[in-house]
């Protein structure tokens, strides 16, 4: 808590020699969009020392969201809430998409529910803003979520399309079978897994659907 607020800070595991152009281009663009699902942050290229050697830090603004894999394990048999939920997530993707913005590693980690049923993503990692354009993706997110055709050259305010799909189309369907969760969730997934897409007739969950 520093001055009244609170933030998160996220410390680099691995070395990050780009992160410092990123995360600003990243921080303009966030300043002139406004999509609720998006949390103020802040880049600190010396941000924590230790041994002697200062290391970049991300400070984010704190928020009370559940992560969405925690969320919807609490809320199964709330089919009017999966429903809710489902909607708020569709409309934050527009929203992204409106700004020209894509998260690129939408996933049950990732996204946060707040108490208000609001959706807030955490992580920008390998965001997508209009800078970027032409650039090649930092990353591939998490496989459960993405096309299995998605590679580094797939980059843009689009990327989100089909995780949000993924998620959506999870969330509908638990509203109407929860025992979908006990039979397809992992605690890396929702109900899909990246075998599904790769053998669509062969995967039990598409049977189920």
């Amino acid at each position: 808590i520093n001055g009244g607020s609170a933030w998160a800070v996220r410390c680099f595991l691995r070395p990050a020699p780009d992160g410092a152009r990123r995360y600003d281009a990243i921080s303009r663009h966030l300043q002139t969009v406004s999509a609720g699902c998006l949390l103020p942050f802040h880049f600190v290229p010396n941000g924590i020392r230790t041994q002697g050697l200062w290391y970049p830090i991300v400070k984010m603004q704190w928020t009370d969201g559940e992560p969405l894999g925690l969320w919807v394990q609490r809320n199964l048999k709330n089919s009017h809430a999966l429903r809710t939920l489902a909607d708020a997530l569709r409309s934050s993707v527009s929203q992204l998409q409106s700004s020209r913005v894509a998260h690129c590693d939408l996933q049950h980690g990732n996204i946060l529910v707040h108490r208000t049923g609001q959706v807030q993503l955490v992580d920008y990692d390998g965001m997508f803003v209009p800078a970027f354009t032409g650039e090649q993706s930092p990353e591939l997110g998490h496989v459960n979520y993405q096309h299995p055709s998605r590679g580094p050259k797939d980059y843009d305010q689009f990327l989100d399309n089909f995780a949000a799909l993924v998620i959506f189309t999870s969330l509908k369907a638990l509203a109407e079978q929860p025992v979908l969760w006990q039979k397809y969730g992992t605690g890396e997934n929702l109900i899909f897994s990246s075998r599904d897409y790769r053998v669509v007739g062969q995967s039990p969950v598409f049977r189920d659907l």
